[in-house]
């Protein structure tokens, strides 16, 4: 075997690799999870805690170059936590990323580049903040080919099932942890 190894002249370094988008036990990495609870915030116009539609679709069309969700990705949001509204919540949007970015991670980077995000996870601006749109910082059709590719991608549904059905056992585990817990501490309480 041979091992190639790139030189660095002295006093220079290496460029930095980009922050892992999921830990160890494929949740969002925290730099991700923060960074997209950022993203929530700034477009939950009227702070209640979930997305509208008008919400929803503000958040669509800063990721897709000003594109919105069709139907068919509006009825997906019903999928992942919601209010008693059917408005997608903070944990509903962090699940719906996750899923995105286990099955197509450079997706997840292109929201994260729409959305103001440099490859450190650093905001290097902030589009959509106060339901104002960003302009697109590429030209419409590379947007629109990025975006045909998303849904080309998307319609790969065996293994989106899959990796759905993964999700969904991970977070009833999840939810049952919560659910012990909440219960010792009433129990405590009592």
């Amino acid at each position: 075997d041979l091992l190639l190894v790139a030189r660095v002249p002295l006093g220079s370094s290496m460029p930095p690799q980009p922050p892992a988008l999921l830990d160890d036990d494929d949740w969002l990495a925290p730099p991700l999870e923060a960074a997209l609870g950022e993203v929530f915030c700034r477009f939950d116009a009227d702070a209640d805690g979930a997305w509208s539609t008008a919400e929803l679709q503000s958040f669509a069309r800063t990721c897709n170059g000003g594109d919105e969700f069709g139907e068919a990705e509006l009825s997906q949001v019903g999928e992942f936590t919601t209010d008693g509204h059917g408005r997608l919540t903070r944990r509903g949007f962090l699940e719906m990323m996750h899923l995105q970015t286990m099955a197509r991670p450079e997706d997840t980077w292109a929201d994260l580049r729409a959305l103001g995000y440099d490859s450190s996870l650093s905001p290097k601006g902030v589009p959509g903040s106060s339901g104002a749109e960003a302009a697109p910082s590429e030209k419409p059709e590379s947007v629109a080919a990025e975006r045909d590719a998303r849904l080309a991608r998307t319609l790969q549904s065996e293994a989106d099932a899959e990796l759905a059905a993964k999700l969904a056992e991970s977070l009833q585990a999840e939810l049952i942890i919560e659910e012990q817990a909440a219960a010792a501490a009433a129990a405590a309480a009592a």
